[in-house]
Order: C-alpha cells, then sequence, then structure tokens
C-alpha cells in the first residue's frame, strides 16, 4: 500500500519510514472524525485532505490505545477518576 503523505521535494530523497498504522480515509473512524469534526469545522487540521496521511492516522490510533488505557484503568480500579498508578495497571 503506497503511503499517503506530502511530497518532501528533493530534501528528502532516500527517506524511507515505516507505517505502523494504514494511512487513508477509508475507515470507519476515520469517516465519523470526517462528519462530526472536520465537516462541523471543529478540527485544528488546515485541511481536509491532510485527514488520513500518515501521521494524522497514526495520532488517531495512539489516542485509541490511551483511551482504552483509561477504560481499562477505570474497569480494573472500580473508579471513574483514575490515579497515575490506575493507569499504569490498565496499560
Amino acid at each position: 500500500m503506497r503511503s499517503k503523505s506530502r511530497g518532501s521535494g528533493a530534501g528528502g530523497k532516500g527517506y524511507l519510514s515505516l507505517d505502523f498504522n494504514q494511512v487513508g480515509q477509508n475507515f470507519p473512524l476515520i469517516q465519523d472524525i470526517l462528519k462530526y469534526v472536520v465537516d462541523k469545522g471543529k478540527s485544528q487540521v488546515a485541511t481536509k485532505e491532510k485527514v488520513g496521511e500518515n501521521f494524522y492516522n497514526r495520532g488517531v490510533l495512539n489516542s485509541v490505545y490511551i483511551a482504552e488505557g483509561i477504560r481499562n484503568a477505570q474497569r480494573l480500579s472500580g473508579k471513574k477518576v483514575i490515579s497515575g498508578e490506575d493507569m499504569r495497571r490498565g496499560a
């Protein structure tokens, strides 16, 4: 799969990277972000076209990991407001 990213020009010649996530806008979560955030003008992303690029989707994936860690910590601790120690257990 070819990565969706902006070109870096001559300065990027020979640069290689590894994607930890898939790229593009064709995922249910990304479609929801477009519909409920970007299309309503609530996004800090400069243009709609940047949604789905490698680093954007990596940020979304990292946010999912954090949210799931919090949810798991709440479940394990039985508390709504968790501590740092609870979060470490939940992650």
